[in-house]
């Protein structure tokens, strides 16, 4: 995760909204927050700082839907054996995934040839520049049945980094439970059609300031595309849990308060994941989507901030609870298919 996008400071006013939540389960985190700067987020800092970390109000599901039998079939291919073999394999691949260091070009490719084995049908290596070098995030597509051209973006960084990270950043949690996560809704999605397309977008230069997914927000914007992206829903830190039922944060901003409503629904009808959320959205991959207006929100571990090897060369293979993974992958699945099905998401 990275503080350079979105961070900020909780003012005396975000204080009286944490107090006031309860009136409302959708009521913003920190509804007094200012987002208009970064704070304090210089590059020797360049994550998503728990001190920063606003807790989220529990979700009070207002739609107790029956299961739909499509989206079922689809949540209940998730298999929990496959992701954890998915997050063990890109732990193991590299000892740091650093977007800086001399080995990126392999991770990246390596990526790509696991979507492709996964069974995406086009995969492709995204470019962008950072300073003076070129970098890729990692694409791949499954077309709709609509052939409407549009699609729903489930996004996750698969870079790393820690206080040694050129050398060893294993980035079990942040963010190999996310690469996973899209592997595994590849390895499932290609028995499937769905009436939007999907995107799986491994982003790369997260841990830099999201310069993968910024990059990738403006290249969408200048072809135009921006309309044709019903929602993103980012994947970032998915498998740490301190005990009790697993649980999610959903974060986004208050002007996309009906997409965590919905995505909120579906965490309720189709997983056993306890919800809360939050309107006071900052440091990863959803800010650049959500500072230009398109509808994007953060699946997250509720339990992320008290973390213990957040960014450390001990965010180990061992420190992750694969069931609670799995469940938000499934989450991720479940909104997938229910977004796919949506004409648009409208911002408030």
């Amino acid at each position: 995760m990275s503080c350079f996008a979105g961070c900020s400071r909780m003012t005396l006013a975000g204080l009286f909204a944490i107090l006031l939540a309860a009136a409302s389960p959708f009521a913003p985190a920190a509804a007094g927050q200012d987002n208009s700067h970064h704070g304090d987020c210089s590059p020797a800092h360049g994550h998503r700082d728990p001190a920063l970390a606003v807790p989220g109000v529990p979700f009070v599901s207002l739609v107790t839907a029956p299961r739909r039998t499509d989206t079922a079939t689809i949540v209940d291919a998730v298999s929990e054996s496959r992701y954890a073999a998915f997050l063990s394999d890109t732990v193991a691949a590299f000892s740091s995934r650093y977007t800086l260091g001399s080995n990126f070009q392999s991770v990246s490719t390596w990526v790509r040839d696991r979507f492709v084995q996964a069974g995406a049908p086009s995969v492709e290596l995204d470019p962008y520049s950072y300073s003076g070098k070129t970098y890729y995030n990692v694409v791949a597509s499954f077309p709709g049945t609509a052939g409407d051209g549009r699609f729903v973006l489930v996004g996750a960084h698969y870079d790393s980094t820690s206080e040694m990270p050129t050398t060893k950043a294993p980035g079990a949690n942040d963010n190999a439970s996310g690469t996973a996560a899209l592997l595994e809704l590849a390895s499932v999605l290609r028995d499937y059609s769905l009436p939007h397309g999907v995107r799986l977008v491994a982003f790369s230069g997260e841990e830099q300031g999201m310069k993968g997914s910024g990059a990738y927000v403006s290249d969408l914007l200048a072809a135009g595309d921006g309309d044709n992206m019903v929602a993103a829903v980012i994947m970032d830190m998915l498998s740490y849990d301190e005990g009790g039922a697993p649980s999610v944060l959903l974060e986004s901003s208050s002007a996309f308060q009906s997409l965590l409503s919905q995505v909120g629904n579906i965490a309720a009808s189709y997983t056993g994941l306890e919800v809360r959320t939050s309107q006071s959205p900052f440091g990863s991959d959803h800010m650049p989507f959500i500072q230009n207006g398109l509808p994007s929100l953060l699946l997250i571990e509720n339990d992320w901030d008290s973390y213990p090897y957040y960014h450390s060369s001990n965010d180990a293979l061992t420190e992750q609870d694969m069931a609670t993974g799995t469940e938000i992958t499934r989450l991720a699945a479940a909104a997938l298919v229910d977004l796919a099905a949506t004409s648009t998401v409208q911002a408030e």
